[in-house]
């Protein structure tokens, strides 16, 4: 199946994954302070969980780029309402749609205080604003390919590790006290060898998803890597050498291995 196949195949359920995920959490408010090596501009908030690999994907962007911040737990709008709790005013500001993650710069309230939602939007917001270290090639063709793989780790990848694999597997039995589709479960890892297919192939002979620098792209489909690591699904390397190189390298960088748990 080629990827654009998948692609199209897995955008109506994108929304529905990221609900599925950002629920094992428990709706505690924690506010957990990042330390960074550069002096804020402004204080920056995350409005999340880690849980999410759309919040992370949020997460290891700023730690790639030195940015510090502030993450203010809290499940999606619509999680809370169906736990019966209460959501946190200035999440509710920042996130239109009620999801995961929400960015704020400044502190609520206050007159220069400023939002934007979306974890793809985020990240291309810090860049641009943070030039230092950045995430999205100038090259013009370069910056397509990043745009589109970034897209294929949030939806295309994400549809069948987070959505099927992880909510079968982790989510569903401990959250929901029911337990594992074992049909759904099998038939969602003998999804996997197209997509491994696809990108063992795009990675020979380069470092990165896109080449020789490392991009938003590589955190996009990293954090998917990371939740079939979490589920302790391997990857063959006599199959898929290149890939299984490429998820070495992901996970020996800094701003991942401090949110490999």
């Amino acid at each position: 199946m080629s990827s654009f196949t998948q692609f199209k195949k897995a955008t109506f359920a994108a929304s529905s994954a990221l609900l599925l995920l950002i629920s094992t959490v428990t709706p505690t408010m924690a506010e957990i302070s990042t330390p960074s090596t550069q002096p804020a501009s402004a204080a920056r908030t995350i409005y999340g969980s880690q849980m999410s690999p759309f919040v992370l994907k949020v997460i290891i962007a700023m730690a790639e780029k030195n940015l510090d911040f502030k993450l203010v737990e809290t499940l999606p709008k619509k999680i809370l309402h169906a736990k019966g709790s209460a959501m946190l005013i200035p999440f509710d500001n920042a996130s239109p749609l009620g999801k995961i993650p929400a960015y704020r710069e400044g502190e609520y309230g206050q007159e220069d205080s400023w939002t934007i939602a979306d974890s793809a939007v985020i990240i291309a917001y810090l860049d641009k604003n943070n030039p230092e270290h950045p995430l999205y090639p100038t090259n013009a063709k370069k910056f397509a390919e990043t745009l589109w793989y970034e897209k294929y780790g949030d939806e295309v990848m994400a549809n069948i590790i987070h959505h099927k694999i992880l909510f079968e597997q982790k989510i569903k039995p401990v959250l929901f006290k029911k337990p594992t589709d074992e049909k759904i479960l099998k038939d969602a890892i003998m999804e996997l060898p197209p997509l491994f297919d696809y990108l063992d192939g795009k990675l020979k002979g380069k470092k990165w998803i896109v080449g020789d620098d490392f991009t938003a792209a590589d955190i996009a489909i990293g954090v998917q890597l990371l939740s079939l690591k979490k589920c302790n699904i391997s990857i063959d390397e006599k199959k898929w050498p290149n890939l299984v190189r490429y998820s070495k390298d992901l996970f020996q960088r800094d701003a991942f291995k401090k949110n490999i748990k």
